[in-house]
């Protein structure tokens, strides 16, 4: 996710170099449903990272009360138990660090649309309600039916079909068709953000690799974008003619 400088009302670093720490997700997210206010207007979070306690610090204002969860702070070495020094940890965590953004722009992005999130968030609804349903296939195609999510369960199928119009898109560029399976538990992770998010854009590069990036607009008029990067589970990528006829 990318969270920019320009939201924070007081955004403050106190190291030259970048600050990189590892904390356990699980944990982050129980704090984080322990830390919901009852007023948004009324609340603020500040966050901070203490490098000598080795901690993770969240804590919420809500009028008089004042919420503090300490999360200890991960560290990991690849080639021993031992704990390392701070420089030593944020070294580990940069080489583990994958850039997916990287590794996916490094393959020809071939198809590409920037899709209203109302109208994902019902298709995705739509699927995920589906019993037996394991995968997803997406197909974006430069012709109709351009862009398509087809699921099947135990007992039936669901596949809809977006129009390629401004009611549905904002931009929709394919230069060739694509069929690619996505695991539908990998694809509903990707779309939790659809309930806050306004606009989607949606990328599929040449291998099948599908980039989902949510952009949320927040009441002061600041973005922010959350993005997701899914490997295909199969890669059924066929040349135009083919998925036309198996589509019929």
């Amino acid at each position: 996710a990318l969270i920019k400088e320009s939201v924070y009302d007081v955004w403050k670093i106190n190291s030259s170099s970048p600050v990189c720490f590892r904390i356990n997700l699980a944990v982050l997210l129980q704090c984080l449903g322990s830390l919901s206010p009852a007023n948004l207007q009324l609340t603020h979070l500040k966050m901070a990272f203490f490098e000598e306690e080795e901690c993770f610090s969240l804590q919420l204002a809500e009028g008089r009360l004042l919420t503090e969860c300490k999360i200890k702070t991960m560290i990991e070495t690849a080639d021993s138990g031992i704990d390392r020094d701070s420089q030593g940890q944020a070294d580990d965590i940069e080489k583990d660090m994958v850039d997916f953004a990287a590794a996916f722009s490094s393959v020809e992005v071939v198809n590409k649309g920037i899709v209203k999130s109302d109208q994902l968030r019902d298709a995705f609804s739509e699927l995920s309600e589906l019993p037996g349903a394991a995968t997803v296939s997406v197909l974006m195609s430069p012709e109709a039916p351009f862009f398509r999510l087809r699921t099947q369960g135990q007992t039936a199928s669901c596949e809809i079909d977006f129009p390629k119009g401004d009611e549905t898109f904002t931009q929709l560029l394919c230069q060739k068709t694509m069929l690619c399976e996505y695991r539908l538990s990998l694809l509903q992770q990707a779309g939790k953000a659809l309930s806050v998010s306004d606009k989607t854009f949606v990328r599929m590069n040449a291998e099948g690799t599908l980039s989902v990036q949510h952009m949320i607009t927040h009441q002061d008029g600041q973005k922010t974008y959350v993005d997701y990067f899914i490997l295909a589970d199969i890669d059924q990528a066929e040349n135009e003619d083919s998925q036309l006829t198996s589509s019929q």
